[in-house]
């Protein structure tokens, strides 16, 4: 009797790029529904891992869409911490699911040396290991006018060099309109299965990992004391506010007196006595004292 098939693990495809690169409209191409947040937007869409499935040829494929690596109102080790919690996550969901990195770029920009330093920030998150089961996938694959690698060679040394290192050939998508979801994530499959490894190998190494909690430490340490500093500076602004208010409320102050003084000095009784020497109390009293003297005389 033939044994039984044993059916494949889960194969997780972690889409990650910088923003509008089009990693989440490339999910949603491949999954033939409108699962991730996707659009064009002055902020970053996506801000924290997202997850979603499909099946292809009776494997379950799993898509993990994260934030993009370029967000500029987040920190990368922000943005690191983040995929590595949305990874872990499906690790612990699967343990035996094997893993590959969609590293997403758009032709409609350009790769080039930021971009590829953003992909190879990656190693970080993933470890050594993380070049080899990683592949790039171009999004905008109708504004083509050669092939992929044609397109590529062009893109300089820093690329070329980066390329050679990914595991799998580079694969180009069209969202617009999307592909046959069936036919693109076979093609997917197909590349990102052989390069996949599990998740205990796409991992940092535990010094790496303590290392980079130590950074996330100081990093909030930072912001915590940036904003101390600010709530200061802005205590010490509005008191210098109400300084000036309260200087200025005297000076007015000061001049009605100086208007008012001699139309007081004439309409008071005690006009003799100097305005500010003798007050009003002090001047009865006085005149009380005097016809009181008198009297006993």
């Amino acid at each position: 009797m033939t044994p039984a098939r044993t059916a494949d693990p889960p194969l997780v495809l972690v889409l990650c790029g910088p923003c509008g690169a089009g990693k989440s409209s490339t999910g949603n191409t491949l999954l033939a529904s409108q699962s991730f947040a996707a659009g064009r937007a002055a902020r970053a869409v996506t801000t924290a891992c997202e997850f979603a499935s499909t099946h292809c040829s009776g494997r379950e494929v799993i898509l993990v869409d994260t934030p993009g690596l370029s967000d500029p109102e987040t920190s990368v080790e922000a943005i690191h911490a983040e995929i590595t919690r949305g990874v872990a996550l499906i690790a612990a969901e699967h343990p035996g699911a094997r893993f590959a990195i969609l590293l997403v770029a758009s032709i409609a920009a350009r790769v080039d040396g930021p971009v590829v330093e953003a992909f190879d920030s990656l190693r970080q998150v993933f470890g050594p290991r993380f070049a080899r089961s990683s592949l790039l996938v171009l999004t905008h694959a109708d504004l083509l006018t050669t092939s992929a690698s044609e397109y590529l060679a062009g893109s300089g040394p820093a690329v070329a060099d980066f390329l050679s290192q990914l595991g799998g050939a580079p694969l180009e998508i069209c969202n617009r309109p999307a592909e046959e979801a069936s036919r693109a994530i076979a093609r997917l499959v197909e590349r990102a299965a052989p390069v996949s490894a599990s998740a205990s190998a796409l991992a940092p190494p535990p010094p790496r990992r303590k290392a980079a909690r130590r950074e996330r430490q100081r990093e909030l340490l930072q912001r915590e004391k940036m904003r101390l500093q600010r709530e200061h500076t802005l205590r010490l602004v509005e008191a210098a506010r109400w300084e000036e208010r309260w200087a200025g409320f005297g000076a007015i102050a000061h001049s009605l007196v100086s208007c008012l003084a001699p139309s007081l000095a004439h309409a008071a009784p005690w006009s003799a006595a100097p305005v500010g020497e003798v007050s009003p109390g002090e001047y009865w009293r006085e005149k009380a004292r005097r016809q009181s003297d008198s009297l006993r005389r």
